[in-house]
């Protein structure tokens, strides 16, 4: 099968290692899938304008050498000169809908080796978007189209966002004919979707479930522990409950705060700390501000800021629990990370966490705060609970791989094809 693979997410997580999110490790994973696999003859484009960055990470790749993605200017001499001229508030409208028009237009056509997505007239069996939607001049190719959708959470619950009426996925949406073939990431969003949009062909929908990165591990070294926890001033010999996530309202931190400082007034536990991890999102000043009102607690929560893959293992083994209500996820890839360290979870009952979970975790409503605060003072107290919980935990991880998810995603290209 020959594969035309969008990678603009990696261009721009390249750029910026912050927006290296939940969907950057998705689609870096499926490339790399789908880059070994012997039944997929795999080619690279970016519909994004950002060709650059997106040559610049597979550089820096050393598994993705020999791959190209397409530059604009091999096709026009005289693109990077209108780019230049053009003014700065506008160039960012111009690459976002000039260039994808473009790219799809002539790099649909094909290539001369399975490396080099420049030249030839061969045409595609697959064009496949991972994130943003297919360029419209795609739908009139003869190449079979696939979208992978994440999740509806914007237009299904729009408080959540800062941006209501303009958001990606939208688009996505509105690009979505009933020739388009769709990946979508639990039962929870196929569902969404199909409820949703009456123009989606339900039987052309597939559910692909991700996995956690190998970056995820039981980590057993009391060395590495130590040396991380100093490095994001976690006191020695702590306990600690661990929340890894952006900063914003949908995840419901400010109701892991309350249940965190409920449990330290009722309590006696000196010990005990919460760790957040993560980037600021919108509206993060809520958060914040239930620290600040917390003042006989607030020295008890640490904010660690954006933690990089490779320091996330030790946090997590060496968490008491993993506290996870979110009101919403189309998938909800921390929880699974925890759970394949062996850390014991807590999390909601809704949406797709069910799923990811099963019965390896504890799962409440996001909007119960006596069961939250109940589930983690279980935890906290029962040592017998924590070891029962996170070896379910391990059992459970290990029903998701990125093998798995990979050969969903051919087997799904090979049912299109057929």
């Amino acid at each position: 099968m020959k594969i035309l693979y969008d990678i603009s997410v990696l261009g721009l997580g390249h750029l910026n290692p912050q927006a290296r999110t939940g969907i950057f490790r998705v689609v870096e994973q499926t490339v790399t899938g789908l880059a070994q696999s012997n039944e997929c003859e795999l080619e690279l484009c970016s519909s994004h304008g950002n060709y650059f960055q997106c040559i610049e990470y597979l550089n820096s790749k050393p598994s993705f050498k020999g791959y190209q993605v397409a530059n604009l200017q091999d096709f026009f001499p005289s693109f990077g000169k209108i780019i230049r001229d053009l003014p700065i508030g506008t160039r960012k409208f111009f690459l976002y809908n000039r260039a994808e028009q473009l790219v799809s237009k002539y790099l649909l056509k094909g290539s001369a080796t399975n490396r080099n997505p420049l030249f030839n007239n061969r045409p595609r069996d697959i064009y496949h978007s991972p994130f943003f939607a297919i360029p419209a001049t795609a739908q009139q190719k003869e190449s079979k189209l696939f979208q992978t959708i994440y999740d509806l959470i914007p237009v299904l619950h729009p408080e959540f966002f800062e941006f209501k009426e303009d958001h990606l996925i939208n688009g996505v949406i509105d690009s979505l004919t009933r020739d388009t073939f769709v990946l979508c990431i639990s039962e929870s969003t196929r569902n969404d979707l199909c409820n949703y949009s009456p123009k989606i062909d339900s039987d052309k929908t597939f559910v692909v479930p991700l996995a956690a990165s190998e970056n995820f591990y039981q980590c057993t070294d009391p060395a590495i522990i130590t040396a991380i926890g100093t490095k994001y001033r976690i006191p020695p010999q702590a306990s600690y409950f661990l929340s890894v996530s952006t900063l914003e309202p949908r995840k419901n931190i400010d109701q892991t705060i309350k249940a965190f400082i409920r449990i330290l007034q009722e309590q006696k536990a000196d010990d005990l700390y919460l760790v957040l991890t993560g980037t600021k999102g919108w509206d993060y000043n809520r958060i914040l501000n239930e620290i600040s009102n917390s003042t006989d607690f607030k020295d008890k929560i640490i904010l660690t800021g954006y933690v990089p893959d490779e320091d996330l293992a030790p946090l997590y083994s060496d968490a008491v629990g993993f506290v996870y209500p979110s009101f919403y996820e189309g998938f909800g890839l921390p929880p699974l990370e925890a759970m394949q360290c062996g850390t014991p979870v807590i999390t909601s009952n809704t949406s797709s966490l069910p799923e990811v979970v099963g019965d390896a975790g504890i799962m409440v409503s996001p909007t119960d705060l006596d069961a939250l605060c109940q589930a983690m003072l279980d935890l906290y107290g029962n040592g017998s609970l924590r070891q029962r919980l996170s070896e379910r935990s391990l059992a459970r991880a290990g029903q998701f791989s990125w093998e798995k998810y990979t050969q969903g995603v051919i087997d799904a290209y090979k049912v299109a094809l057929s």
